[in-house]
C-alpha cells in the first residue's frame, strides 16, 4: 500500500503519467502485475529533469522498495507462526526469522548521486535503450550492491531479446 501511495504522490508531484495493465519488461524476466499502476519513468522523462528531481525519484523508489522488503518478512513471519507444523514457534523465534529476512537485503553504500550519475550515463550514452524504465535500471543496480555502477556494466545485465 506504501508503494502505490508513493507512486502516486511522484505522480502527481512531477506530472509524470501512470500506467496500468500487465506489460514486458525489456529486462528479462521482470513483468508488472495487473493490479499495479506505476509512474512510467523512461529515458526520455529521465532527462528532461533536474538533478533534484532524478534524486527524489531515487529515493522514493529505494525507499518503497526498502519498506515493501520489511513489510514482506513481518508477512512471511505471520504466516509461519499460523503454520500447522510451526505451533510451538516462540515469538522470539519468529521475531529472530523476521530479523534474518530482512538482513538478506543487502544494503548498498552507494550515495543517491551515483545512481542518478549511472541511469543519466546510462540513457545518455544508449539513447536506442531509452524505452526501459528508470525503475528497472534501478533495480537491476540495487540487487547485486558489491554491482560496478557504471552505464556499460548496467546495458551489459540487460537482456534486449523480446
Amino acid at each position: 500500500m506504501r508503494l502505490a501511495a508513493g507512486a502516486l504522490l511522484l505522480a502527481l508531484v512531477t506530472g509524470v503519467s501512470c500506467s496500468s495493465g500487465s506489460k514486458s519488461s525489456p529486462i528479462a524476466g521482470a513483468k508488472e502485475s495487473e493490479a499495479e499502476s506505476t509512474p512510467s519513468v523512461t529515458g526520455r522523462t529521465w532527462l528532461k529533469w533536474d538533478r533534484s528531481s532524478r534524486i527524489a525519484f531515487i529515493k522514493g523508489n529505494l525507499r518503497g522498495y526498502w519498506d515493501g522488503q520489511a513489510a514482506g518478512c513481518g508477512e512471511a513471519k505471520i504466516v509461519a507462526m499460523s503454520l500447522p507444523s510451526h505451533t510451538g514457534m516462540t515469538e522470539e523465534a519468529s521475531e529472530q526469522m523476521r530479523f534474518r529476512c530482512a538482513n538478506k537485503l543487502k544494503l548498498s553504500d552507494h550515495s543517491f548521486h551515483s545512481y542518478e550519475q549511472v541511469v543519466t550515463d546510462f540513457y545518455s550514452r544508449y539513447s536506442e535503450l531509452q524505452q526501459i524504465e528508470a525503475q528497472d535500471l534501478l533495480q537491476l543496480l540495487i540487487f547485486d550492491p558489491e554491482a560496478k555502477l557504471t552505464a556499460k556494466d548496467l546495458k551489459g545485465r540487460i537482456s534486449t531479446s523480446p
